[in-house]
C-alpha cells in the first residue's frame, strides 16, 4: 500500500489501497499503521472527516513518539490538502 501511495496517482490504485487497507483494519484493529495509512488514504480521497477519525485512532494506537510524529506527520499531511 505504501509503494502505490507513494508511486501512483490513480484513483483506481488509491480505491485498491483503500480496499487492502480496511481489510487489514478487519483483521487487526490495534495497528497504529493501518490505521495512519488509513487514514492518508481517505485524505487523499478528500473525506477529511473519516481521514481525521483514522488518524486520531492511529495515534491513541501508537506506543512510541516517533510513531505519534509519524502520525501527526500524516495529520498535517491531510490538513494541507483541504
Amino acid at each position: 500500500t505504501v509503494e502505490i501511495i507513494e508511486n501512483y496517482d490513480f484513483e483506481e490504485l488509491i480505491s485498491f489501497s483503500e480496499t487492502l487497507l480496511s481489510q487489514a483494519i478487519d483483521i487487526d484493529e490495534k495497528r497504529f499503521e493501518t490505521h495512519a495509512l488509513f487514514g492518508y488514504i481517505k485524505g487523499l480521497q478528500a473525506n477529511y472527516k473519516q481521514a481525521n477519525k483514522s488518524l486520531d485512532k492511529a495515534k491513541a494506537l501508537a506506543l512510541t513518539e516517533e510513531q505519534k510524529a509519524f502520525v501527526d506527520n500524516l495529520k498535517e499531511a491531510v490538513k494541507m490538502m483541504q
